[in-house]
């Protein structure tokens, strides 16, 4: 898909996308730091060392999952 056919230059867009997603690792983090009380590897408080589930889902599972998405997206775009 050409990406002049859809009226839109591709570079800008995907650094908000890259934004985006940092924003929302912020967020990930913030909201298991301070509203559900922590992270930790190894604590006798389960839900801690749980916190880190939701945290490294997003950064491995989305978050780097997407950026690969994008630069196989961009490389074909323009290669």
């Amino acid at each position: 898909m050409d990406s002049k056919r859809l009226g839109i230059v591709a570079k800008p867009v995907t650094w908000v996308v890259h934004m985006l997603g940092l924003a929302a690792i912020l967020l990930v983090l913030v909201w298991c730091i301070y509203f559900r009380g922590g992270l930790a590897w190894e604590a006798t408080n389960k839900s801690h060392i749980f916190n880190l589930h939701p945290v490294l889902m997003f950064i491995g599972f989305i978050f780097i999952a997407s950026e690969g998405n994008i630069k196989n997206q961009y490389t074909f775009l323009y290669n």
